[in-house]
Order: structure tokens, then sequence, then C-alpha cells
């Protein structure tokens, strides 16, 4: 290669590094199985530095809401930015790695879903912009993942693996919160006498306040993981050219939280700590799941040639209403689909016969879930609240204020005639 020409290539790779280096780098951070049960959130009863800190520095949103109330319906819409129902997602689980062939413990087959529309995992994108994208480690999107979604996906992905100067986008999921975790795990022994006050669905008991417990033990420990990774960007010099998401999967791991269209299952905590922080440190805007895949194309200044279902909300607020859906969780269907505003929310129930309070033997290993169906079975009215009392007064469609009492369509009448005279 002569000099000339060696001089114009240094030139071309020199122009695309300082491209690359304007790029703004993106962290995620993904707890599993949790709702607004955080300090920025008005809940202190876990002690959270390191996510106050990125409050304190970021924006808050309060109105952000998953697409359906588990984790891998709610990952594929994360990944794509379009509904479940859309691209056949929505059964939890429909996919599971490595199971070709193989059926799950109902004897149902495991299978990708076909979209009927074109779909792109938005880190191939970001990829072919020149970022360097890693993931560690769960994936979990309900469908065979793009094999040029990351650079890395694995317990040992991280930003430090890229090349010099390249912009990186990096995903951390946290397990240590999931579900699973409040059997498994022990309270941190300062909890053991912490006054809890449970949520009013909840029978006001200690076993079902052990849970809790143990819930903000296991919230503790996530901040700690958390701060390690802050702590190893502030090493990298990356902390103040690095925008940070920090967000649950979906809303919390007790029952009528996990697995439910109320908003204790999709309404979800989302604190972002933008490069360049604003002066609202509180956001009440709407936001859906599947927005986080077109906004992190706009953030990045990136073009999809395939349409999304979300729509960004970089510098934006656009979005009206939220939507999201609830279908089959492992033995049970729980078939029903909602629409909310800032305001109001209107649930359609497609299962009129049974109670929404379903079946599921995963989750009867823990004790709230053990206590309510005991108290259940004895026909306790210290139920009523969780079980909605039962299927004898549901109706099809219901808009709940506070979500603790079906109404009527008379009552429903009522209330649009008190929105119409105000």
């Amino acid at each position: 290669m002569g000099l000339k020409n060696s001089l114009i290539l240094m030139l071309i790779l020199n122009s695309i590094s300082l491209v690359c280096q304007e790029k703004p780098n993106i962290l995620w951070l993904v707890c599993e199985d949790q709702s607004l049960f955080f300090a920025p959130y008005g809940d202190s009863n876990a002690y959270t530095p390191n996510i106050n800190q990125l409050a304190n520095e970021g924006t808050v949103y309060e109105n952000c809401f998953t697409v359906s109330p588990v984790c891998s319906p709610s990952r594929s819409s994360i990944i794509t930015g379009m509904y479940p129902t859309s691209i056949g997602t929505q059964n939890m689980r429909s996919y599971k790695k490595n199971t070709k062939g193989k059926k799950n413990h109902l004897e149902l087959p495991y299978y990708s879903p076909i979209p009927n529309r074109d779909i792109q995992f938005f880190t191939e994108l970001m990829r072919l912009n020149g970022y360097y994208c890693s993931n560690n480690s769960k994936e979990d999107y309900n469908m065979m993942a793009s094999p040029l979604a990351w650079d890395e996906s694995s317990i040992n992905a991280h930003w430090r693996n890229r090349e010099k100067n390249q912009p990186f986008f990096s995903v951390f999921n946290f397990n240590v919160t999931h579900e699973s975790k409040i059997w498994k795990n022990d309270i941190n022994s300062k909890f053991n006498q912490k006054t809890i006050d449970l949520p009013k669905i909840f029978p006001d008991l200690d076993d079902i306040k052990n849970d809790f417990r143990v819930n903000y033990s296991n919230i503790e420990r996530l901040d700690k993981q958390i701060g390690k990774l802050i702590q190893e960007l502030k090493e990298d010099n990356l902390y103040e050219n690095t925008i940070i998401f920090f967000f649950s999967d979906h809303g919390g791991p007790f029952p009528r939280y996990k697995r439910s269209i109320y908003d204790t299952g999709i309404r979800c905590p989302l604190i972002i700590k933008w490069i360049n922080k604003e002066d609202n440190s509180r956001n009440k805007q709407l936001i859906s799941f599947v927005d986080f895949a077109p906004t992190m194309l706009d953030i990045s200044g990136i073009k999809s040639s395939n349409t999304m279902e979300g729509i960004s909300f970089f510098n934006k607020n656009i979005r009206e209403y939220i939507f999201a859906a609830t279908d089959r969780f492992d033995e049970s269907v729980d078939q029903r689909r909602c629409v909310r505003t800032k305001k109001f929310k209107l649930i359609l129930n497609l299962d009129t016969s049974s109670s929404v309070g379903k079946e599921n033997n995963y989750r009867k290993q823990m004790k709230t879930m053990q206590v309510l169906d005991s108290l259940n079975d004895n026909n306790d009215p210290l139920t009523d609240d969780y079980w909605l009392l039962g299927s004898s007064t549901h109706i099809k469609k219901m808009i709940h204020v506070i979500e603790v009492k079906n109404l009527s369509i008379k009552e429903i009448d009522n209330q649009i005639k008190i929105l119409k005279s105000e």
C-alpha cells in the first residue's frame, strides 16, 4: 500500500473513531420482579444508596408500565419494540433455549413464535452503527434470539471487552430480586424486628410480613451489586459520559403483583441518569416497555427500516395510553387486556367463569401464597381484596379506580358522568 493510500486509510479510521466517541455510552441495570419498593418512590424500608444516587443525579419516571406482568413476554417487547400479542410471545413460557423437540412440565412442546411481520432486535442496528453491545446474561425473550443481537451475551459480558473508544450498550440483569429468592434467601438480620406496613390487599399477618422483609433484604443486595458496576464505570472514567437506565422487568414478586394485570403487576420503577440532566427530577409521562427500543435508537441517532409499535420518549412526551395483556402463565390461563391513562384504567376479562386468583404451583413455594390459600380454603374474609370476591362479581369490562373493587355497569356510567361534569 502506498504512502498516499495509507494516509487516507488513517484519516478514515480516525474519523470513525471520533464519530464513535461522540455517541453516548448506555448502561442498563435490570432487576427482576420488583414494583415501586424503592426510596425514590416513597418506600424507604430498604437502604439503597446507589439507586438513590442515580435518582438524585437523574430522572425518576413515575408512570412506566410493562406490557406483560411476567418476564419473557415483557422482555420480548423490550428487545423488539413490539407487543407480545403482535409477535406471538405472550404465552409464558413458550420458548426455552436448547429445548428443541422437548416438552415443558405441562407436556406442551416448546416453540419459537414466528411473527407475521418483520421484526428486528434493536441491538442489531446499534451494532451496525458502531456500538459494542453486551448482555450479562439473562435473555429470556420467549423466542429464538437473533444471532446478530449481541457482541457477547454471557456471564462474562462487559463493556470492558470492547475496542478502544468504541461506544457501548451494556445490559446487566440481576437475579437476586427474583420471585424465587423470597423462599430461597435469608432475611438480613436488621429486618428481623423491622416494622412492615403491608399493602392493604394483604392480611396483616407475620408470615406475609416476613416475605416482604426478605424482599427488602434482596433489594439491599441488589443495590450493592449495582454499586459495584457504578464504581467500575467511575474507575474507567466513563460515568459522566454514560446514560444509565435502572428498571425492573415487571411488577413485584408477590401474589397479585407478578402475573397480575393490575398496576401492582405492570407498573415498574424506571430511573434514568442522563448525560445532561434537565431540571425535572421527576417525570409523570406515560411510558411503555415497547418504547424502550425506539428510544434507544433515537438516543443513538439510528433509524430503523422496520416499523416498531413503541414510540420514543427521548425528549418527547407523546404517549396518551398504555396497553398490557395477560395470557397463559405455566398451567393457568388468565386472558385479560387493559388500556390505561394517567387517571383511569379499563380491563377486559375474557374469562368471567373463574376467579382471577389462578392456581400456580411454582408460586405455592412462597409462604405468602400458602397463607392466602389456607385462608381462602376456610372462606376467611381477610382474603377478599386479594381474590377480588371470586368469580361471581366479575363483569366483562371494569374501570378500576383503586383496583380493589369491581364496578358494575351502573357504577361505571356514574363515573363517566362525573368525569364529563368536571
